[in-house]
């Protein structure tokens, strides 16, 4: 007994579906992702279906790759001096505010 597969809870109906859900998430270009299925980094299946296990692995994968460089910017910020602070220390008057 046979089901179709864009019937399924584990498949997307489409690429279109797929792209919109991986969007929600992340940045991820219409072209990139597209490219990405030609090149078989996610498996359509006849039907146009798209598994939604793979798409969260190719998910993980991108977009994993995409944040590398955050963590490490938003922690030199967090420690880049305060020019406020650094003033505030050398005004004798600050210690009466």
């Amino acid at each position: 007994m046979g089901m179709k597969g864009n019937n399924t809870p584990e498949r997307f109906k489409n690429r279109m579906e797929a792209l919109c859900w991986l969007q929600g998430r992340g940045q991820i270009s219409r072209g990139k992702f597209y490219a990405d299925c030609a090149a078989g980094h996610i498996i359509i299946h006849p039907d146009k279906s798209i598994s939604k296990f793979q798409v969260a692995e190719y998910a993980e994968k991108v977009f994993r790759f995409a944040r590398q460089d955050a963590p490490t910017k938003a922690i030199q910020k967090s420690r880049s001096p305060q020019p406020r602070a650094k003033a505030r220390d050398n005004d004798p008057d600050s210690l009466f505010l």
